[in-house]
């Protein structure tokens, strides 16, 4: 009965250890579970946010390449309309008004500078199709007057508009331009921006032969001469292409003496302002053509 009890006592002690191992192992497993849950959880939680960082970085690399693209778009517009300028001077070759225009050193001095653009320029085929020739009474600034075979002239604005008619012609992406007053040095800091200049000077380097007659803010002079300035050279004397003997240089102090005397006028080209430019242009022309049309009829009703 003893040993029964025994027994007995020893499988309730086991049950008990059992059950208590039990016990601690649910609650082990428990305690795991939470561990683990909340493990997943802050895993989850951080795999969101790095999601979510990840996203925000990819927004703002696709706004930083959108903008840089917009950037470059417009870069890449502003110089297809305003060309990497380009050194003109290096081309200017000779172009000698003899034999072909005796009287036609402007005609030959812009043909020069076109040529020196790249244009395919005749000179007889300038002088025919591109200056504007008055008859009768001599004009010289709206248009060319005279002869440019035997013996013609033109001033400034004449000449920058036949200029522009040739660059129009051939949708060109230059301009001539008028200029009064600029010095020379002025002048030189456009040469030595690559750009040739139309000089009104004389002819052989003499001092103007002024007749006292004035057309418009021009004064004429007998030997009227035209002459592209396109350089300096190391000695200090200036390089001109002049119709009358080619390409050669002159001395700074006496040419300066002569444009000074000569009233200061030239023609520079551009690639500003080109649209203001041809209205400007039309403008002119309209106005010349109403005047001399203007001028036509007084004269018809004066010998009637």
């Amino acid at each position: 009965m003893q040993e029964s009890d025994n027994i007995l006592s020893i499988v309730i002690v086991s049950a008990s250890v059992a059950a208590v191992a039990v016990g601690a192992t649910l609650l082990l497993l428990f305690v795991l579970g939470l561990v683990g849950l909340n493990t997943y959880q802050a895993l989850e939680e951080d795999a969101a946010q790095r999601a979510e960082a990840a996203a925000l970085e990819a927004k703002a690399q696709a706004k930083a390449s959108s903008s840089q693209a917009k950037v470059q778009q417009k870069e890449t517009v502003k110089k297809e309309e305003k060309p990497e300028p380009v050194n003109v001077n290096a081309s200017i070759e000779e172009c000698l008004q003899y034999p072909d225009l005796g009287g036609g050193c402007e005609i030959a001095s812009m043909v020069s500078v076109l040529r020196a653009l790249g244009y395919d320029a005749d000179l007889v085929a300038f002088a025919e199709d591109y200056v504007l020739k008055v008859k009768g009474e001599p004009d010289m600034v709206q248009a060319y007057a005279g002869d440019p075979y035997l013996d013609g002239a033109a001033f400034p604005p004449a000449m920058a508009h036949a200029g522009n008619n040739f660059l129009r012609e051939q949708q060109a992406d230059w301009r001539f331009v008028e200029h009064k007053d600029l010095s020379l040095e002025k002048l030189l800091e456009i040469v030595r921006m690559g750009r040739p200049v139309l000089v009104w000077t004389t002819m052989f380097g003499d001092f103007p032969m002024h007749t006292g007659e004035s057309i418009g803010d021009y004064a004429w002079y007998e030997n009227e001469h035209c002459v592209v300035l396109y350089g300096e050279a190391e000695n200090g004397n200036l390089l001109i292409m002049d119709p009358l003997e080619g390409c050669v240089e002159r001395d700074y102090v006496s040419f300066n003496e002569v444009y000074d005397a000569c009233g200061l006028h030239a023609v520079t080209i551009t690639q500003d302002d080109i649209k203001e430019i041809d209205k400007a242009d039309a403008d002119k022309v309209e106005a010349f053509e109403a005047q001399t049309s203007a001028d036509e009829a007084e004269s018809s009703e004066g010998t009637e």
